[in-house]
């Protein structure tokens, strides 16, 4: 909080006002206290996964999922604290922790996707993949 007990801008960028899971368009939306609005495919949370099964002990994230299709659905959503959310998917996998930092950072939209982290990101997907987030703008 700043010196007028306001919340500061960082604060609210990574704090969900909304999350809502459209199970038909595989999609999971967060909108955040700040306005901004992140849609995220199934594919590309479940690709993404953080958990050391999926990523390692450390390094850059990698994604693991195939070059098409929805991908898992997903499950369930489980807070961890105030910090994070553990995703289950109907594949069984149930590990990855993801944080609400790493989240905002993962957002697929175009502006985010044009900063340092999306362009991380994108660097790693496949080329269907790329264009599927296309479609999503």
């Amino acid at each position: 909080m700043s010196a007028d007990n306001t919340p500061r801008a960082a604060e609210n960028r990574t704090q969900p006002q909304q999350i809502e899971v459209k199970d038909a368009a595989r999609t999971m939306t967060i909108t955040w206290a700040d306005d901004h609005v992140s849609r995220y495919p199934f594919w590309y949370l479940r690709g993404f996964c953080p958990c050391a099964v999926c990523q390692g002990h450390g390094g850059a994230l990698t994604f693991h999922g195939g070059d098409e299709g929805e991908g898992p659905k997903l499950n369930t959503i489980d807070d961890v604290g105030h910090y994070a959310m553990n995703l289950t998917w109907d594949d069984g996998h149930k590990t990855g922790i993801y944080t609400l930092d790493a989240l905002r950072n993962m957002c697929p939209c175009p502006a985010c996707l044009n900063e340092p982290m999306g362009r991380t990101l994108t660097a790693r997907l496949p080329r269907a993949r790329l264009e599927a987030l296309g479609a999503l703008s």
